[in-house]
């Protein structure tokens, strides 16, 4: 008897350890500078690309928000390989509060969601994507699991949020 209650603590341990050590709670999309569009797929311009970190107010209680603290942000190609950010990794970094809610990005551009005043964190500037489709895919990591020289860029899946999205004219003239 104490031999299982021995291997069901393991296990009850090893699953705790599993959540707390996994990616962030929530979810990363990609949206419009005023968050009107929760989870946009294509946009007009690269400048147009902005990122939230969860559902908003249309469905209050409903779905989890990204969990408090740091985060950095990158656009990469849909594969993940080719790093597209054109900024150094410590100036794309933004900040959730204890409400899910991102309060505050170190230099990149910011909008406000007109739900629930979510600040939206615009993704450019970012190069032209390799891929044929105008696709890319933006990605968000805990800072304090930003691994440099490892994963995709510093970003490690088990850590990261991602979205894909389209751009219908990446040579719009933004840069």
């Amino acid at each position: 008897m104490r031999k299982l209650s021995l291997i069901g603590a393991g296990l009850s341990l090893a699953l705790a350890t599993a959540a707390i050590a996994g990616p962030p709670s929530g979810a990363l999309h990609t949206t419009t500078v005023d968050g009107s569009v929760v989870n946009e797929n294509h946009y007009a311009a690269k400048p147009d690309v902005y990122i939230t970190g969860g559902p908003n107010n249309k469905a209050p209680g409903q779905g989890p928000r990204l969990d408090a603290g740091w985060y950095y942000f990158q656009v990469t190609d849909p594969s993940g390989k080719v790093l597209l950010s054109q900024d150094p990794i410590q100036r794309r970094r933004f900040f959730v509060n204890a409400q899910g809610l991102i309060t505050q990005a170190l230099t990149h551009v910011t909008g406000v969601d007109l739900d629930d005043g979510d600040l939206t964190v615009q993704l450019w500037p970012f190069a032209d994507t390799p891929n044929n489709g105008n696709v890319y895919k933006a990605w968000i990591t805990p800072v304090q699991h930003y691994s440099a020289g490892q994963g995709q860029h510093g970003f490690l899946g088990k850590y990261s949020k991602t979205d894909n999205f389209k751009v219908l004219d990446p040579d719009c003239g933004c840069e």
